[in-house]
């Protein structure tokens, strides 16, 4: 038997807020257009950090499901691997290839709120607050963070395919849905949170048109989400190199790991209050000082009493959504706090802020409702504005990590070392990174040999005596052994010095014996 269908959802013939306004409609997506350009367009030969280096040049001779950072993957790290032997390193492909997925992320954003039957006007509005607010730079600047827009993109079509086969009982969408489902599973594991979002819109555009909730035969579709599970599963039991597969030991240096209920509570307030403040700077809990509570006060009783003026039910909607796109990364990233976290969360505050801005404008006088369309702008303005500024952070860690390649350049021959321990590589500039995890792939793209293993020992973020002792107990030894394959390197203000001798080893084999935990083994040793 098939599932009940509905029919598509009925819009008004005439909107009287959009017929009377089409040039301010107009005006304003030219005008979003305008300031996309403005923020991406510079940015589209800007260079590489971090992890782009690890899966655009480390892991570019490995298998195509492998990445050095042991994460759960395959369709990512195979795109790389595609892109990387088409277009070698010459960041313009990359860069087009991001700014494309965002704005197919944007557009298909646009038609599910359309399908949940918000208005033309309030759709771009809610797209524009989600797509202009400061905390996705790296989703614009940061290449390596393309899959969580992939991801995104593809969650979007399973819920749109989900809907066409609701209102149209296709069998093709239906279908759709699913392989949807497995690509995003592909790109990143936070896509396991989709079919909670399916259930959600299930429940906001289905159920309320007479869809009967009780018969069996409406929820049998659902069974088909476990498919694509099985098969990632399947791949997680299989991935030799998977982080499930490390020893507790090894597996305990990475950042991220499982949260108790408390953490992931704690985290989950902590990224919705991010969320609901744009222009600061990602904090946490612990951070909110007398001036930022204030802050965050106003906001949420705007909030509020934005809410319990409209009383829609997009509200509950966008709660629920928030809570559920938010969830894997409270579960496992701990406390680590990172702007583009609530990307996808946002999607709902949006979508239910803009849409009762639009119900409120209906009913202002035309003066008031130009001050708040001019509001409105503002923000896309001062988001714009601190996208530039990001964009010009992300060029100073950008210059950064060639800085630190072109010093060790200077004094690490290409041929002859085979293992070299880096001392202070310069970790991030704010919350920009610069080498990281990424030094190994950026040696081998500037022509070092892949099997070149390498020791390094980061940048202390805060400042940090053990490594201060480090630092002074190597720079004190002279380079005595220059023909020696284990070189010894530091880094101070990206100048490069090499100490290579019995000394500096004994002193890095000193603090190895201290504090392992600030050493890690480059990706380029586990080739």
């Amino acid at each position: 038997m098939k599932p009940d269908r509905i029919l598509p959802m009925g819009r008004p013939e005439h909107d009287p807020l959009i017929s009377q306004g089409r040039l301010t409609i107009v005006l304003l997506v030219a005008f979003l257009v305008l300031s996309a350009i403005y923020v991406m367009m510079p940015a589209l030969n800007l260079g590489f950090v971090s992890d782009d280096f690890v899966h655009l040049s480390n892991d570019s001779g490995m298998p195509w499901y492998y990445s050095s950072d042991t994460l759960y993957r395959p369709l990512r790290n195979g795109l790389f691997k595609i892109m990387v032997h088409s277009f070698g390193l010459k960041p313009l492909p990359y860069r087009l290839f991001a700014l494309l997925a965002y704005l197919l992320c944007g557009f298909l954003w646009y038609r599910l709120l359309r399908a949940l039957d918000i208005a033309a006007g309030a759709a771009m509005g809610a797209v524009a607050l989600a797509f202009f607010t400061p905390r996705i730079h790296a989703l614009l600047f940061w290449f390596a963070a393309v899959q969580d827009v992939l991801y995104v993109v593809c969650a979007l079509g399973v819920i749109l395919c989900w809907i066409r086969f609701r209102q149209l009982g296709r069998r093709g969408a239906l279908i759709g849905s699913f392989c949807l489902y497995a690509l995003a599973l592909g790109f990143e594991e936070t896509a396991l949170i989709t079919p909670a979002l399916v259930a959600l819109t299930d429940w906001f555009i289905v159920w309320p048109q007479g869809m009967d909730k009780t018969r069996i035969r409406n929820w049998v579709p659902y069974a088909g989400f476990l498919l694509p599970l099985v098969l990632f599963g399947g791949f997680i039991y299989w991935y030799p190199q998977g982080r499930f597969g490390m020893p507790a030991a090894e597996a305990a240096r990475f950042t991220y790991g499982g949260s108790g209920f408390v953490g992931t509570a704690s985290a989950e307030l902590r990224s919705a209050l991010n969320l609901l403040v744009p222009f600061e700077n990602p904090f946490a809990l612990r951070d909110i000082d007398v001036s930022l509570g204030i802050e965050i006060a106003v906001v949420l009783m705007a909030v509020a009493g934005l809410a319990a003026f409209s009383l829609k039910k997009i509200w509950l909607f966008a709660a629920v959504w928030m809570v559920v796109a938010l969830l894997p990364t409270s579960m496992f990233a701990r406390t680590k706090n990172i702007d583009y976290y609530v990307f996808f969360a946002g999607f709902g505050v949006a979508a239910a802020i803009s849409s009762s801005l639009y119900d409120l404008a209906k009913s202002l006088p035309r003066p008031v409702k130009g001050a708040l369309v001019a509001t409105f702008l503002c923000y896309c303005v001062a988001g714009d504005w601190r996208l530039a500024k990001h964009r010009e952070q992300w060029r100073i860690a950008v210059a950064s990590a060639e800085r630190v390649v072109t010093a060790a350049k200077a004094v690490l021959p290409q041929a002859g070392p085979r293992q070299v321990d880096f001392i202070n590589v310069p970790h991030s500039i704010g919350d920009k990174p610069i080498l990281n995890n990424g030094l190994h792939g950026a040696l081998i793209a500037a022509g070092y040999d892949p099997n070149l293993t390498l020791n390094v020992n980061p940048e202390a973020p805060v400042p940090d005596g053990q490594q201060n002792q480090l630092i002074a107990a190597v720079r004190a030894c002279s380079m005595a052994e220059p023909q020696n394959d284990h070189r010894v390197l530091l880094i101070e203000n990206f100048v490069v010095t090499d100490h290579t001798s019995g000394c500096a080893r004994n002193a890095v084999a000193e603090d190895l014996r201290l504090q392992p935990w600030e050493w890690f083994p480059d990706p380029g040793s586990q080739r």
